[in-house]
């Protein structure tokens, strides 16, 4: 069995199934996986709620570099609220 190095979503499965501590390259790793699936879960339904989000979804595929750089300084805004709030 060969196993996956670390900064991947499969590390990150193994260190919780074998209780190790998570590193920080296996911890991005899996929450770019979910970020990711939520993103193609929300597509996916978008396709069911009419012309608003199918509009949208054309428009990200029209402009998908502009689209992620915005998702990126969202992202980034909400990690730093994140982190603002904690040490709060």
């Amino acid at each position: 069995m060969i196993l996956q190095p670390c900064g991947t979503d499969a590390a990150y499965a193994r260190h919780i199934r074998r209780r190790e501590p998570v590193d920080e390259a296996c911890q991005e790793a899996h929450r770019h996986y979910g970020r990711v699936r939520y993103s193609i879960k929300f597509l996916a339904k978008s396709r069911l709620r009419g012309p608003r989000y199918q509009a949208l979804e054309a428009l990200i595929h029209r402009h998908r570099a502009e689209y992620a750089e915005l998702y990126a300084k969202a992202l980034r805004e909400a990690a730093d609220y994140t982190a603002e709030k904690g040490a709060a």
